[in-house]
């Protein structure tokens, strides 16, 4: 009896193992289109805010965060589309929509680690109509020392469409503009 308890045991174990490593397993990368995964949100999406909108609004290391600014009239929410490269290896793992309310700054990622994450964020398609876009990249790299921040701006560029890079020494903030 003994013998088979302890062979029942070590199947359930087994099983139990087997099943908890696929439930723990992270989503391998999908496909180069990141609408067609899961729609599972990805582990560091930020699913509400967590700080004041004053922190939202400013670029720090280990964030992505995104800003729908009109700055010449009043405009309306806009949805946006983040697509998530888990390591910066070239491949999308996770893809999530987001409402971002006009003339304000969402966080929609974060991620402390030393290998990079690439973020991407799109402003969708269509929910915008009649509005011209560009956009303003503000990155902040870090070199481990907290006095040693290094915050770049990029010009308007007209598009839709930007990325970057997120880690323990980088950050960056999308403002999307819209005329």
């Amino acid at each position: 009896m003994k013998s088979a308890q302890l062979t029942n045991a070590a199947f359930l174990f087994a099983t139990t193992g087997v099943l908890f490593s696929v439930a723990c397993s992270e989503a391998g990368p999908t496909s180069p289109d990141p609408r067609s995964a899961s729609g599972a949100v990805p582990h560091f999406a930020v699913q509400e805010p967590t700080r004041t909108s004053a922190n939202a609004s400013l670029v720090e290391v280990e964030w992505v965060k995104v800003c729908v600014t009109y700055p010449d009239r009043v405009g309306p929410a806009a949805k946006v589309e983040v697509v998530v490269d888990i390591g910066n290896k070239g491949q999308f793992d996770g893809y999530f929509p987001l409402m971002i309310d006009a003339n304000s700054c969402r966080e929609v990622w974060v991620h402390g680690g030393a290998v990079h994450d690439r973020v991407r964020v799109d402003l969708a398609r269509g929910t915008v109509p009649g509005f011209t876009t560009s956009f303003v990249r503000v990155t902040d790299s870090r070199s481990f020392s907290p006095t040693s921040d290094n915050v770049t701006s990029s010009a308007e560029t007209t598009g839709a469409s930007d990325s970057g890079l997120v880690g323990s020494d980088r950050g960056t903030l999308i403002r999307f503009v819209l005329r």
